[in-house]
């Protein structure tokens, strides 16, 4: 899924829309049944600022009542 960022800010400065990073996310289910993530932010002629991925623990909810 690729994420829109419609502000940006360097140095206090606005960024015009042409410079604003882009940011792509997937989200996926981890064979041992966490919450996984792979998220990446670029800049255009520049390329990849940050990348990051892992997951998290979710707690097992009991829904009964």
């Amino acid at each position: 899924m690729v994420v829109a960022v419609d502000k940006a800010r360097l140095f206090g400065v606005p960024l015009p829309q042409a410079l604003c990073p882009q940011s792509v996310s997937t989200e996926f289910e981890t064979p041992e049944g966490h919450l996984g993530f792979d998220i990446s932010a670029s800049l255009p002629r520049i390329g990849l600022l940050v990348r990051y991925s892992g997951y998290l623990v979710l707690p097992e909810l009991d829904l009964r009542r």
